[in-house]
């Protein structure tokens, strides 16, 4: 209980000194003004019990007198922050996080950037990119759960498009940093969620298998009988096919290895809003135009053709497969508490 203390004494000066000191962007009151009131709502309510019961009561009045004097002039382009002097930024989606991540890596910490996202919205990190050009490495630090791991893949991709190059990701052990914090603790802990339909994906890729097949149409029969994973197959083989016949030095095994883990990579969940049948019909439409070559088509073009059949096959298989799971749970829920009523 002593180190639960010390612990949450360290943490309230830590939010203190950070909330008096650079916590946000731009200089002046109504740019502090925008960092604290962003910050205060979400922060009340996020404020975790590092171990058992142990909480900062000292915030409300701290953070609260600050509150009520910049309360004006606040902008959600800033959010909670620190700026170091290196060219590295990292980002979480709470405050609790980031003061959780120094909690457990202090060594220098002033001289890096942190920054929390108030959620999971790009915008404020966006603005500290903007207003601090020497910060070009961005480690993304959000949970380590379905949610934070698709907005650290879309967050990803929105830098890479803005031209950013230098983007990590530090996962925590647990859901999250304070989870992991309170698990040195000794302390209940939620651990890290696996995210459900980046694993069905992983699964239908694994079992994919090279085909080593010609150049033939095949499509029609394996669509019409729904088998999803040997589209995907097909659709690799079509697309090593059509890079040997550009360089006939690839190993063919290699290659379908390699596009195989590669539709791990490229896939992202954030987009897959879409019911499995619009994709089917995405699929239709895809294999209809492979076959369709144009003066203008090359060897590469064609593979890529094929290439994003086998991402789509791949997406429909392990999105029906994970509605299928979802649905024999429910029956079994369903199953459980019928009995237990009888």
């Amino acid at each position: 209980m002593k180190k639960a203390k010390v612990l949450a004494t360290f943490l309230v000066a830590l939010i203190t000194v950070t909330a008096l000191s650079t916590v946000c962007f731009a200089a002046g009151s109504a740019d502090v003004a925008g960092a604290i009131t962003s910050t205060w709502d979400g922060m009340k309510g996020q404020i975790k019990t590092i171990v058992n019961d142990v909480v900062f009561p000292i915030l409300d009045g701290v953070l609260g007198i600050l509150l009520i004097v910049f309360i004006t002039g606040s902008d959600t382009n800033f959010s909670f922050s620190h700026i170091g002097t290196d060219d590295m930024i990292l980002v979480f989606e709470a405050p609790i996080d980031m003061l959780s991540f120094i909690t457990l890596y202090p060594a220098d910490w002033q001289k890096h950037s942190y920054i929390a996202l108030d959620g999971i919205s790009e915008r404020s990190l966006l603005q500290a990119l903007s207003d601090y050009p020497h910060i070009q490495h961005v480690v993304l630090c959000t949970d380590n759960d379905e949610g934070g791991i698709d907005a650290a893949e879309r967050i990803r991709d929105i830098l890479y498009s803005k031209g950013y190059k230098h983007i990590g990701r530090a996962t925590s052990q647990a859901k999250d940093w304070n989870e992991d914090l309170k698990h040195n603790y000794g302390e209940e802990y939620i651990p890290a969620n696996v995210h459900p339909l980046k694993n069905a994906v992983a699964n239908v890729v694994d079992e994919i298998e090279p085909q080593n097949d010609t150049l033939s149409p095949g499509f029609e029969d394996l669509l019409a009988e729904g088998l999803y994973t040997d589209i995907a197959a097909l659709a690799l083989d079509h697309s090593v096919q059509a890079l040997k016949l550009d360089d006939s030095t690839i190993d063919y095994t290699a290659m379908y290895e390699k596009l195989a883990n590669r539709i791990n990579k490229d896939f992202r969940a954030y987009r897959e809003k879409g019911k499995p049948q619009t994709k089917i019909e995405q699929l239709t439409e895809q294999i209809k135009c492979a076959f369709k070559i144009g003066e203008t088509d090359t060897c590469k073009s064609v593979a890529k053709r094929f290439y994003e059949i086998a991402q789509t096959a791949v997406s429909i298989e392990a999105s029906m497969t994970l509605e299928m799971q979802q649905a024999q749970s429910e029956i079994i829920a369903e199953t459980a508490v019928m009995t237990m009523g009888g």
